[in-house]
C-alpha cells in the first residue's frame, strides 16, 4: 500500500470514527444529564472526540509536508507519492512509481 492510499485510509477511518462518536454523543445526551456518572462519561466522549481531531488535523499536516517538500527539491521527492528519494534509484521505494533521469 502507497503513502497516499494509506492517508486516504486513515483519514477514511477518522472521519468514521469522529461521526459516530458524536451520533453516539447525541444518542446519550439525555441519559448524561440524568446520571451522577454523567460528568466522568461525558469527558471520556470528550477527549475521544478532540483525539480524533488531532488524529485528521496530523493526517493532513503529513501529506500537506510531503506535498510541499516535494515542490522545494523536486529532484529529490516521487512526482506520484511525494516520499523523499536516494539517489540513483529508477523505482521509487515507497509506492514503485518509475523515475525517469530526464
Amino acid at each position: 500500500m502507497d503513502t497516499r492510499s494509506f492517508n486516504r485510509l486513515m483519514a477514511g477511518i477518522s472521519v468514521f470514527w469522529l461521526i459516530l462518536c458524536l451520533v453516539r454523543l447525541a444518542l446519550m445526551a439525555p441519559m448524561l444529564s440524568s446520571s451522577p456518572h454523567g460528568g466522568l462519561l461525558s469527558t471520556a466522549i470528550n477527549v475521544l472526540l478532540v483525539v480524533g481531531i488531532v488524529m485528521m488535523a496530523a493526517i493532513a499536516f503529513r501529506g500537506a509536508r510531503d506535498r510541499v517538500a516535494s515542490i522545494a527539491d523536486p529532484e529529490h521527492h516521487c512526482p506520484r507519492c511525494h516520499a523523499r528519494l536516494d539517489e540513483g534509484l529508477d523505482f521509487c521505494p515507497v509506492c514503485g512509481h518509475p523515475l525517469d533521469d530526464s
